[in-house]
């Protein structure tokens, strides 16, 4: 009765002229009103339903439908047809009778059955899963009557789907931080809620080189990085550049064609620790590629703050070294500034410089260097006069001691 009543209101809507309808008649009929003929004879519809329309010819007709789920009226010479939804599971068949005095037409009607409307429930085995920072592969099955879909809602999650269950793979989780994400599983009457957990990365981290030095020419080298978290390369200067790739970076110098040596540093940050690397670089007039600073035990008239600099390098193809001790109470060490002195320097602070090269040493005359610092790196200009022979002795060191 429902479905007639829907399909009253329905033909209402669509007939507004004088018409007749199922179950009414027309003008009373009388002889002569000739043969009827309807097109087509035989009407199909889809479980969904619908509208179709036959064309007639003949007088004073009368419809009566057979079954309560058809509705029919006649207007203008069509019978304008209105199925509702079939909600049973079975197909339905019916009629509509057309007549008048002298003839009568039977139309069949047809329409599919519906669906099983199934069991709107949804089950998953799984409702959380914790994925390690490696990723990998998980299976979660699905009871449903009904057809389900599993959609995420990142892209580090993807899923391959089954009949019954779906897979969910995880990437590798590159950051330090933990990370979550839900899969949405829904059989569109119900609705599930898969949570996703994954653990953050190893932050632990190492280079294979915390020192790098280049020829005045310049060059490129490559720094391996151990550790599963992503990280950064960055230079603290301009005439270094670098070049990231896989686990590793490459650092390439220009050509130094200043008249000093030059140092800075380069920093690997994965968010959580960073390591920063010396790079220093010699200027055309450099000789020194090494150096070293310590501290000579107390005693023997040396004082407490005592430092001794050693710098090695070669100048015209030979081996060469200077080295510079300061001692005296009052120096706490090789502090950056510019060091001019005598013998005897003017804060008290005795300073001995002895150069050797080419099988001969050579002193302090005269002159004076200076320190700066960036880091772990020195700068060291050198500017000395040298005895024997006023040897005179100008060129820097750039580098860590």
């Amino acid at each position: 009765m429902k479905n007639l009543f829907k399909l009253s209101i329905l033909l209402a809507g669509i007939v507004s002229a004088w018409a007749v309808s199922c179950g009414e008649s027309g003008p009373e009929g009388k002889q002569g009103d000739g043969k009827i003929v309807v097109t087509p004879e035989t009407l199909n519809f889809p479980a969904e339903g619908g509208t179709q329309f036959i064309e007639v010819t003949g007088k004073s007709r009368s419809l009566t439908c057979e079954g309560e789920w058809i509705g029919a009226t006649e207007s203008g010479g069509k019978i304008i047809v209105v199925v509702g939804i079939n909600e049973t599971t079975a197909n339905r068949i019916g009629s509509i009778t057309v007549k008048n005095n002298e003839d009568i037409q039977v139309i069949t009607v047809r329409q599919d059955a519906g669906e099983e409307p199934g069991d709107p429930s949804l089950e998953i085995s799984l409702e959380e899963w914790l994925f390690e920072a490696e990723g990998g592969t998980q299976t979660i099955a699905v009871t449903s009557e009904l057809a389900w879909t599993a959609i995420p809602q990142d892209d580090w999650i993807g899923i391959e789907r089954s009949e019954r269950s779906f897979t969910v793979t995880a990437d590798s989780n590159v950051t330090a931080s933990t990370r979550t994400t839900e899969i949405v599983v829904s059989n569109g009457k119900t609705e599930k809620t898969v949570e996703i957990y994954q653990e953050s990365a190893d932050p632990y981290m190492n280079v294979d080189y915390r020192k790098l030095a280049f020829e005045a020419g310049g060059g490129s080298q490559t720094v391996t990085v151990t550790g599963i978290v992503a990280w950064t390369a960055t230079p603290s200067d301009t005439w270094m550049t670098i070049q990231k790739g896989e686990g590793s970076f490459t650092v390439t110098a220009g050509a130094n064609n200043t008249d000093s040596a030059r140092s800075g540093s380069i920093t690997v940050d994965n968010g959580v620790s960073q390591i920063v690397i010396a790079v220093s670089q010699v200027s055309e007039r450099s000789i020194f590629t090494s150096g070293s600073l310590w501290s000579p035990p107390f005693g023997g008239g040396i004082g407490a703050n005592a430092w001794v600099l050693t710098l090695s390098g070669k100048m015209n193809g030979k081996d060469c070294s200077l080295e510079i001790e300061a001692y005296s109470g009052n120096d706490a060490g090789l502090n950056e500034g510019t060091y001019t002195f005598s013998m005897i320097n003017t804060n008290g602070t005795f300073f001995s410089v002895l150069f050797e090269y080419d099988g001969k040493n050579y002193r302090y005359k005269s002159g004076s260097f200076a320190v700066a610092r960036n880091g772990a790196n020195y700068l060291i200009d050198l500017d000395f006069q040298l005895d024997p022979d006023n040897m005179e002795l100008k060129t820097s060191y750039a580098g860590s001691l």
